[in-house]
């Protein structure tokens, strides 16, 4: 009972992390305009809007998070996948985030069309900004899931 307490613990500290590290690295790439999105969530100086954000999201989108945490937790502790490096998994991992964003995007990359008569298409910054933060992410959910869950469950056996 105990060891299932505080891996539930450990899975909701990992999904949490995952998240505040997707928000900072929105608000990073929003604040300093590398990549020029519109509409920005995080506006800099605005901070009760990038905090009403994060509630927001906090209350709709978090227990996705857990769920990603869980279900990554039970396909990377299978046998056959102990073996395959991290770098194997992140590389399939970015392949599958990229398939589903140009799902997402339409399959408009590089250029996306817009409804303007003056500008037909344009650059796709979101999908580019999507892409970065959510293969952080990505990386990060495997190795967390891998070091804190699996290694750690492992050791105790």
């Amino acid at each position: 009972m105990y060891k299932e307490k505080f891996k539930i613990k450990k899975i909701i500290l990992i999904a949490f992390v995952l998240f505040l590290v997707k928000h900072f690295l929105q608000a990073i790439i929003e604040w300093t305009d590398i990549i020029p999105v519109r509409p920005k969530a995080y506006i800099w100086g605005e901070w009760s809007i990038s905090i009403v954000v994060i509630i927001k999201e906090l209350i709709n989108v978090f227990w996705l998070y857990i769920l990603t945490v869980i279900l990554f937790y039970f396909i990377l502790k299978k046998e056959l996948l102990w073996k395959i490096s991290n770098f194997k998994i992140n590389i399939s991992l970015s392949i599958i985030i990229t398939l589903f964003l140009l799902l997402v995007h339409q399959h408009q990359f590089p250029y996306k069309k817009m409804l303007s008569r003056t500008t037909p298409t344009r650059f796709n910054y979101a999908f580019f900004e999507e892409l970065i933060i959510y293969s952080v992410v990505g990386f990060l959910l495997v190795y967390l899931v891998r070091t804190i869950l699996i290694k750690s469950s492992i050791k105790q056996k």
